[in-house]
């Protein structure tokens, strides 16, 4: 399992999961989502947990998928569907538990970690947190249910807006349109946040989790099956030569600095 991804308890009734591989900006990758699904359950099964907290370490959230882990010439269809499979665990994860969880968002969200912000319940976001809505800009089809939970917060065109043209959404915007639910310089954001969670965890614990998981089941009810045509298109986007060029030409704007 991935050492970049653990566990704190910052005050009582919170537990703050980490992505902790600043130096790549928290690349997302197959084993930190792996270890992120069982530290979202070992937490939901924790009686002295009420409300989970997820941040980057560093500057930022999260730089998305970790295109450099993936082999040279890429993954095979059915490698990028089992591996979607298990990003997608984690979303479903984060739906179905019943406990809160806050995404805490400074820097880059970009792709799957903007997806990942999303199915969060609550959004805090810095000031310079940036939403990077570029799947069909890369060649690839939005993932990990994004394209059920954006067009739900912000409405049905608005959200093609952001996928069509790989808008960038920086963080006054993103609470405009309601992407984020607050707003904080990136000085306050991480008290301003922890103070937020700690006000959840005083809470009814068995009528809030309740609350979140009728909602959920009403306004999400298709998820599930978004997931499943998500595993099937994705992977076949993947493997067209549209793909391959934009992620070569990617890879090669990351290796000048661009």
């Amino acid at each position: 399992m991935s050492e970049n991804i653990y566990m704190i308890r910052p005050a009582e009734g919170v537990a703050e999961i980490i992505l902790d591989k600043p130096q790549r900006r928290n690349a997302l990758d197959l084993d930190m989502m792996l270890r992120l699904n069982g530290l979202l359950l070992e937490a939901e099964d924790d009686e002295g947990v009420s409300v989970v907290m997820l941040r980057g370490a560093g500057e930022h959230f999260s730089s998305g998928a970790d295109l450099k882990a993936a082999p040279e010439g890429g993954y095979s269809i059915d490698e990028k569907r089992e591996c979607l499979i298990r990003y997608n665990r984690v979303i479903k994860t984060i739906l179905g538990m019943e406990k809160p969880v806050i995404a805490v968002v400074r820097g880059y969200a970009v792709g799957g970690a903007m997806s990942l912000a999303l199915a969060c319940d609550i959004v805090f976001a810095a000031t310079d947190a940036k939403f990077f809505g570029n799947f069909v800009k890369v060649g690839i089809v939005p993932e990990m249910g994004a394209m059920m939970i954006l067009p739900q917060l912000i409405g049905l065109n608005r959200a093609k807006e952001i996928w069509f043209a790989g808008q960038t959404v920086g963080g006054e915007r993103a609470l405009e349109l309601g992407i984020i639910n607050r707003l904080c310089s990136p000085e306050e954001l991480d008290a301003e946040a922890l103070a937020f969670a700690l006000e959840l965890a005083s809470m009814p614990r068995i009528a809030m989790g309740i609350t979140k998981r009728v909602t959920n089941a009403t306004v999400l009810a298709g998820i599930d099956r978004l997931l499943e045509c998500e595993q099937e298109a994705s992977p076949f986007c993947g493997s067209t030569q549209e793909f391959a060029r934009r992620r070569e030409s990617f890879l090669a704007g990351k290796k000048a600095g661009r």
